[in-house]
């Protein structure tokens, strides 16, 4: 008898010890990653935490598998999560009006702390119960008029800012969201805030929103552009687009080109489908997967897997693909135009400061090639989504290319190594502008002479403005120009430009299309 007592009493043990391991604070701080990724992993973790002994982990879970469920459109299963709050104290009034808010029925707890009634308006506990709850039950005005209400107070300011951040994201509202993001990114963030930062601003990506150029309008991102697009090279070498292309869950670009080669009369019209996806799959890495059709020639098979880890402020990227070289490069003479470039790329950015990238590539059954580069940058750090600033980069490129591409002009060896300043500018509300400009140095041999060098000079300027016409939409022109002096073996300075105009449709107004996408 005593022996089964004991066992009994270990088993007991035994469940507690595992329990109170499921209940720990790494666990709490990988549910809330899951969570805030909306991640497949959210719902057992989370299952997890609300079997907690721990008050303030099981009512978070609460609010976070709400979070989960409601971007899924999956409302009946958040009620239901109320469940896993049990009354606790003496049962007096207040233990009853807090159990309420939790079960959906709010109204008492809203009213009490509306009239000022101290026991409630006094107790940031009690606020919190309500805020969370109108927001789980799609009060979403009244409960963020409540976050902001303990934000004021200086109180549960963390988990306050960042349940109202994933709020408005769940409301559909990316454009507050986004402006929470700009403010909250100027202070020195404590871990929790800035990767709760990061995995939001993530999460709006893959509703179908790319990185912005103007980071208070992440909602009037494009999700729909058409565009036209134009590449001359004076030597002779033009391609011309108008390409359609949408971001959402899936992306899909389809592209009519007029392709044009020196010493080809007759322009080559063509056309490109290409579909991707991008898969989740944890809070820190994403793959992303790509087909694509390119009509010209008989190779028009293309591909693209590409892998993107990130810990911390670094990343790392991993990649394969196989694109057209006429897409990518030059067009080329009929012959050639259904040409396949495949690629392995492997990239590392360190703290955003350092971006470093080698790439090795091959062009059909051509001699393979190697691409290596390097961005160090100084100063302010202006990226993507950078809405004002200035700052400059030192650009090194290295490019191995033994033998001679069949239908345009490469080099054995050739370094590229300069200085750049890059901008952005906005006014937060109606148009943006960046660029950056650099000076290079260039190192180049020749396929007549492999083993000397001739030293040239080069720069290159880009810019791109957005003017939004409506919040619904806007108009944008891209361009860039680059210039190399001539070379001994050339007859004129190599000089190139692109530029792109187009029209696109933005998340406002599409926003309710986010909680679909989350599905």
């Amino acid at each position: 008898m005593r022996s089964r007592i004991r066992l009994i009493i270990l088993s007991l043990g035994f469940a507690a010890a595992r329990a109170q391991a499921a209940c720990d604070a790494p666990t709490f701080g990988q549910f809330l990653a899951e969570a805030q990724s909306l991640s497949a992993q959210a719902e057992p973790l989370g299952k997890q935490m609300l079997a907690c002994p721990r008050d303030d982990y099981r009512q978070a879970a609460v609010y976070w598998l709400s979070f989960v469920h409601g971007m899924r459109n999956n409302a009946a299963a958040i009620k239901d999560l109320g469940r896993a709050i049990p009354k606790s104290g003496s049962g007096s009034e207040k233990v009853e009006v807090l159990y309420r808010a939790w079960q959906g029925d709010y109204s008492g707890l809203a009213n009490r702390i509306r009239i000022g009634q101290r026991e409630y308006a006094d107790d940031p506990y009690a606020m919190l119960v309500l805020a969370r709850n109108l927001i789980r039950f799609e009060q979403y005005k009244d409960g963020l008029a409540i976050y902001q209400q303990l934000i004021s107070l200086q109180e549960n300011i963390e988990s306050s800012e960042i349940e109202r951040l994933y709020a408005l994201i769940w409301s559909g509202d990316h454009e507050a969201a986004l402006l929470r993001i700009a403010a909250m990114k100027r202070y020195d963030l404590s871990p929790y805030l800035r990767q709760s930062v990061e995995r939001a601003e993530t999460l709006l990506e893959g509703f179908g929103h790319r990185k912005p150029g103007s980071p208070d309008h992440l909602d009037r991102e494009a999700w729909l552009i058409v565009a036209a697009k134009d590449f001359v090279d004076l030597r002779g070498y033009r391609r011309r687009a108008l390409e359609v292309d949408y971001h959402g869950p899936l992306h899909v670009n389809v592209g009519a080109h007029e392709l044009s080669h020196p010493l080809d009369p007759e322009r080559q019209k063509e056309a490109s489908v290409q579909l991707g996806y991008t898969f989740r799959v944890t809070s820190n890495w994403s793959l992303l997967t790509e087909v694509g059709y390119f009509s010209a020639g008989d190779q028009n098979g293309m591909g693209r897997l590409d892998n993107f880890i990130r810990f911390g402020e670094s990343s790392l990227g991993l990649g394969l693909r196989r694109e057209a070289v006429a897409l990518v490069e030059k067009p080329l003479v009929v012959s050639e135009q259904g040409l396949m470039r495949d690629t392995a790329k492997v990239g590392l950015s360190l703290w955003k400061r350092l971006v470093l990238t080698a790439a090795l590539e091959r062009d059909g059954h051509e001699a393979p090639f190697a691409t290596y580069q390097a961005e160090l940058r100084l100063g302010q750090l202006v990226t993507e989504d950078t809405e004002h600033g200035i700052g400059f980069f030192i650009p090194v490129e290295f490019v191995d290319h033994p033998k001679p591409a069949a239908d345009f002009a490469t080099y054995p060896r050739e370094w590229k190594a300069g200085v750049g300043l890059r901008a952005a500018y906005g006014d937060g509300q109606y148009w943006h502008v960046s660029g950056d400009a650099r000076l290079l140095t260039i190192s180049r041999s020749y396929y007549q002479d492999p083993e000397s060098y001739t030293k040239l000079l080069g720069a290159a300027l880009r810019l791109e403005a957005k003017y939004f016409v409506q919040r619904s939409w806007y108009v944008f022109v891209e361009g860039e120009r680059e210039y190399v002096e001539r070379n001994p073996f050339d007859h004129e300075d190599e000089q190139e430009s692109h530029v792109v105009l187009g029209v696109a449709l933005t998340g406002a107004g599409h926003g309710s299309a986010s909680k679909e996408m989350a599905q």
